[in-house]
C-alpha cells in the first residue's frame, strides 16, 4: 500500500501530460505558419499575428520569445519592426517548433529525450515489456512531425482557403 501511494504521489507531483501538444506549442505552430504565409512582405508584429490567428497577445509574446531563442524566427526592432522567419519555410519542421516550445516529445517519462529517462515503476527500461511500445510511439510521432515542414502547412492552408472560396450555399 505504501509503495502504491508513493507511485500515485509521484505521478500527481510530476503533473506532466505526455504526448499532448500544449496550447503554447499549438500557438507556436500557428504563429510560424502566419509568418510563412506573409512571405516576403516584411516583418509582422505580434499584435497582427495574434489577431489573424486568434491568439492572446501577451501569451504570443512568450511563444515568439521561445521561437527566437531557438533560431526559428528573428526580430526586427522599430516602428516597422516585427518578426520574420529565420529560415525558409521548407527548412522549418513542425517538430522543431513543438520541441522549441514544449521540449522533447515523449509518450512516457521512461522514453525520455534520448537519454533513457526514468520509469515511475523504478525498473530498468530494458526489462520492461511495454518500453519498446513507448519508444515506437515516440518514433512514429516524431516521424510525422519531422516530415512536415512549415511550407507543407502553407500549402494545406492555401488549399483549404481555395476550397472555402469555391463553396456555394443556397
Amino acid at each position: 500500500m505504501r509503495r502504491y501511494m508513493r507511485v500515485i504521489s509521484q505521478i500527481l507531483s510530476d503533473s506532466v501530460i505526455y504526448m499532448k501538444v500544449s496550447i503554447k506549442g499549438e500557438y507556436g505552430v500557428l504563429a510560424v505558419l502566419e509568418l510563412a504565409l506573409n512571405g516576403n512582405r516584411g516583418p509582422l508584429q505580434v499584435k497582427t499575428i495574434a489577431k489573424k490567428q486568434n491568439i492572446p497577445h501577451r501569451f504570443l509574446e512568450q511563444v515568439m520569445s521561445a521561437l527566437k531563442r531557438n533560431g526559428l524566427v528573428r526580430s526586427i526592432r522599430g516602428a516597422q519592426g516585427g518578426y520574420l522567419l529565420a529560415k525558409a519555410s521548407d527548412e522549418i519542421l513542425v517538430g522543431d517548433i513543438i520541441e522549441a516550445i514544449d521540449g522533447p516529445v515523449t509518450p512516457m517519462s521512461c522514453v525520455g529525450n534520448g537519454t533513457g529517462g526514468t520509469c515511475w515503476q523504478e525498473i530498468d527500461p530494458k526489462s520492461c515489456a511495454v518500453h519498446g511500445v513507448w519508444s515506437d510511439v515516440k518514433a512514429s510521432v516524431m516521424s510525422v512531425l519531422n516530415a512536415t515542414t512549415v511550407q507543407d502547412l502553407c500549402n494545406r492552408a492555401q488549399a483549404l482557403s481555395g476550397q472555402r472560396t469555391l463553396m456555394y450555399h443556397i
